[in-house]
């Protein structure tokens, strides 16, 4: 009688909407990553009815590799870098997740199904940089001058095609689960995190 938990992805829509996806938008990822990501929620809504999918989008937190880690590298080792300006979509931090995973398992929620979360607000990955930039100075977790410089997808090729517009709408879990932060709030909470553990 257990409740499955599973985390999906931005990457099952094609990212050719203009607004944000909600959960009854038609899914069509175009990324071996999307399908196999896709494949797992409709096996597991085949499978058992006691489950929560939660599409996440943008994660980055203390563990793994990710965005703002990379880009903090970057920003103290080169004079310039360039990010990818014309993909959208919301930053997740891993805690306000995490946070939210608690709260639905804590407070036994039962309806079941996929929602969509992330931070609040919508940005480009350009955006996201220059913010990260920004907030590191100040906390001197970057301690140069380094220029940054809005990319088109075009001009940064990757092996795996990226939605251009991964914006999710959480209208939905918003009615069993609120507040949720903004993206930025949740990036300086990170940030200090690291600050802190940096100086321990």
């Amino acid at each position: 009688d257990a409740c499955l938990v599973h985390f999906s992805t931005d990457y099952v829509f094609d990212g050719m909407k203009m607004s944000a996806y909600d959960e009854f938008d038609q899914t069509n990822p175009q990324t071996a990553y999307g399908k196999s990501k896709l494949a797992g929620e409709e096996h597991i809504k085949e499978t058992w009815y006691k489950h929560f999918i939660f599409r996440i989008s943008w994660l980055y937190g203390k563990n793994g590799a990710n965005f703002v880690y990379t880009m903090i590298r970057l920003f103290n080792e080169r004079d310039a870098v360039r990010i990818v300006g014309d993909q959208f979509g919301s930053p997740t931090y891993t805690m306000e997740t995490a946070r939210m995973v608690a709260y639905f398992i804590e407070n036994k929620i039962n309806q079941y199904g996929i929602y969509h979360f992330s931070n609040e607000g919508k940005t480009s990955w350009y955006e996201f940089g220059k913010t990260i930039y920004n907030c590191s100075k100040e906390l001197g977790l970057v301690e140069k001058e380094t220029g940054i410089f809005s990319i088109l997808t075009d001009e940064y090729p990757t092996k795996a095609k990226r939605p251009a517009n991964s914006h999710m709408s959480k209208d939905k879990i918003m009615k069993i689960y609120e507040p949720i932060h903004n993206w930025k709030d949740s990036l300086t909470e990170f940030l200090n995190e690291i600050k802190t553990t940096k100086n321990n």
